[in-house]
């Protein structure tokens, strides 16, 4: 039962929080696949730190939960109906069904989230990612799912320290835009370029530390 869970000696302690909330999540997928719709008493729970499951629509109470610090499993057609503004604690928001016709601006309110997992729905465009520049304290970002074009590279927070994209299918080299955050550390793209050729110049990439194609 513990393997997995066990830290190496290098690891920092909240790495190792992280690892096991994620390893937590991974092994309880299977457990929740089914669509689930929060019962009225969620309202009456105190403090709730983590919810993960597959929401079914209406998704009610979660602007309640304020001391809420991760959301998994939450669709974009029922964030549209959640207010961020008090969910001052929430610091992990993983989102799927994303299209472009949505909007996505007010996850720029949640002004600590820390990691962001955006999945757009098969064969369909990402919306404008301009909000990304509002969540100054994000460090990891990954967008699974086809994109038009990157934003432009200020349009990234600078506190970005890992970043992954896959299924993106742009034709125009990301390395242009990705090679000038300057705290990036690790980068994954999968699937991520179409193109025959990259290029990165002598200036780019100064903390890269891990890179996968």
């Amino acid at each position: 039962m513990a393997e997995g869970f066990i830290p190496r000696e290098e690891e920092r302690m909240e790495d190792v929080n992280e690892g096991f909330l994620n390893e937590l999540i991974r092994r309880s997928l299977p457990q929740v696949r089914r669509l689930c719709q929060l019962p009225h008493e969620t309202a009456d729970l105190i403090n709730p730190r983590h919810l993960v499951a597959d929401y079914s629509k209406p998704l009610k109470h979660i602007s309640k939960f304020t001391s809420l610090q991760l959301l998994f499993g939450i669709s974009c057609d029922q964030w549209k109906y959640v207010n961020p503004v008090d969910l001052v604690n929430l610091r992990d928001v993983r989102m799927y069904g994303i299209a472009k016709t949505y909007s996505l601006n007010n996850i720029g309110n949640l002004k600590h989230l820390h990691t962001l997992f955006l999945c757009c729905k098969d064969d369909v465009l990402f919306p404008p990612l301009e909000f990304l520049s509002s969540c100054q304290k994000l460090h990891k970002l990954r967008l699974e799912g086809t994109l038009e074009k990157l934003p432009p590279w200020d349009a990234f927070p600078n506190s970005i320290t890992m970043m992954g994209l896959a299924e993106s299918k742009l034709m125009k080299d990301p390395m242009l835009v990705l090679g000038m955050l300057p705290n990036l550390r690790t980068l994954t793209l999968v699937a991520a370029y179409e193109g025959k050729e990259i290029n990165c110049s002598d200036n780019n990439f100064g903390q890269l530390e891990f890179l996968r194609l």
